[in-house]
């Protein structure tokens, strides 16, 4: 006689929605009790031979219906008490679960009915948590904050932004070779200060702005040329490579030119350059109101030369500042000279759209993977 799975639903008192796949539809689901079924029984790895034998009784009590040891295989067991867990099952809330526990008779284990296709052993939260923390992963960075609220406002509770950083910590080591082969060819490249065991390293990083993935990190301890320029040609050797994000170090166009790769730099990095000096000036007790006003108002036309992905717009806003350059503030003749000669590098993403025109992606990877409160508390290269 063949058994059939004796599950029965007691989350219908307690939810009145579900959420179900389409394959779900295909597989001919179409009531709500069978779809309660359908995501109990999936198959996963579990300590039980047949996935048929895990039961669902009244009152949240989970059984097993033909247990075996999972140490030798015997049949010859004893059912015992019950034990309460707490669990967060996603889309059915909170629930409390009764969990029968188990004696062998010929080698004396002790067991308990397994969870593993809901949740994982020790764990309060559903599979279904981490799954999402793995899928954000793979489409991009997020920070723990926010993924919290989304869990908030998908389910009735959260797990906290720490326990989000240990999942995100842990997929990070599981990703295979293979997840991370195929990359879009437009990178941000930057470094990052550390200090490791009262020494100074360097943290160079490239990752890619378009799917917001790591491609390839190291520890250093300067940024001589010939590292960065090591750093960057082992990083993009044998992949795809368009166009490469960076902030306006010298060397940077040196190293980009000698390995022909399109270079932008950081539109964001040269607002703050020009800022620094304009912010000098407009302190000065020595520079004239109406000097002041001009310096704010020139600063605004060379933001508008960037507003826009039309490259010829770029040029004829320029061609307009630069005809009017008896009325450029003194201060500010070293930022045009310097947008002059880097106008292709500063405008290489309006001839392709796919290219970051900040490094910000980088900056933001930064603040989520290392931020200033744990480069105080992570000592070690590790």
């Amino acid at each position: 006689m063949v058994m059939t799975p004796n599950i029965t639903s007691t989350f219908a008192s307690h939810i009145d929605s579900i959420q179900l796949k389409l394959t779900d539809c295909f597989s001919g689901i179409t009531t709500f009790e069978k779809a309660i079924i359908s995501h109990f029984s999936s198959t996963g790895k579990r300590n039980i031979r047949n996935e048929k034998e895990l039961v669902l009784h009244a009152d949240n009590h989970f059984d097993l219906l033909h247990p075996q040891c999972p140490v030798c295989g015997s049949n010859k067991i004893n059912k015992q008490e019950y034990y309460t867990r707490k669990l967060k099952l996603a889309e059915f809330g909170s629930q409390i679960i009764h969990v029968r526990r188990y004696y062998c008779k010929k080698c004396s284990k002790r067991f308990t009915t397994p969870l593993d296709p809901i949740v994982k052993k020790g764990h309060q939260y559903a599979r279904t948590y981490e799954q999402y923390i793995e899928d954000s992963y793979e489409t991009g960075y997020c920070s723990f904050r926010h993924l919290q609220k989304i869990f908030s406002s998908l389910y009735d509770c959260s797990p906290s932004h720490q326990t989000i950083y240990n999942w995100i910590r842990k997929s990070n080591k599981e990703v295979t070779s293979e997840a991370t082969k195929e990359y879009s060819g437009y990178y941000c490249y930057d470094e990052q200060y550390l200090k490791l065991n009262g020494r100074r390293f360097y943290r160079l990083s490239l990752i890619d702005s378009i799917f917001n993935k790591p491609v390839e990190e190291m520890i250093v301890t300067n940024l001589e040329y010939d590292t960065v320029k090591d750093f960057i040609e082992k990083a993009t050797s044998n992949r795809l490579i368009y166009a490469i994000s960076t902030d306006h170090r010298i060397k940077y166009k040196s190293i980009m030119d000698k390995l022909e790769i399109k270079h932008q730099l950081c539109i964001f990095y040269l607002y703050k350059l020009i800022g620094n000096d304009v912010f000098k000036k407009l302190k000065s007790k020595f520079v004239s109101y109406r000097e002041k006003i001009n310096m704010c108002l020139t600063f605004t036309e060379i933001k508008e030369i960037f507003r826009t992905y039309d490259v010829s717009i770029a040029i004829n806003r320029l061609q307009n500042l630069i005809d009017g350059i008896k009325k450029i503030p003194y201060a500010l003749y070293r930022s045009i000279d310097k947008i002059t000669r880097d106008f292709n590098r500063l405008t290489l993403f309006m001839v392709d759209g796919f290219v970051s025109k900040t490094t910000n992606p980088i900056e933001n990877y930064y603040r989520q993977t290392l931020p200033n409160q744990l480069k105080r508390i992570f000592k070690t290269p590790e």
